[in-house]
């Protein structure tokens, strides 16, 4: 009999990517917000940049668990 195939292990996610500055401490347009839940820093910025050109405040949280505390 042949030993079973081997299975490449599966890097663990990363969980401390720190959210990017954002409007949560400085609130402009309280009723006008964009949750963005992103681990990719580089396209969190792009993000927000686009909601700020669509007169949004925009709140950051860099994975879905910190995404539902923040909502």
């Amino acid at each position: 009999m042949l030993p079973p195939p081997a299975v490449p292990a599966i890097p663990a996610p990363v969980h401390d990517v720190r959210p990017i500055t954002d409007d949560r401490g400085d609130r402009k347009r309280p009723d006008r917000a964009i949750l963005v839940i992103e681990d990719d820093l580089n396209f969190a910025y792009i993000l927000y940049d686009l909601a700020h050109e669509l007169d949004f405040d925009c709140l950051h949280a860099a994975n879905a668990t910190k995404g539902v505390e923040l909502a």
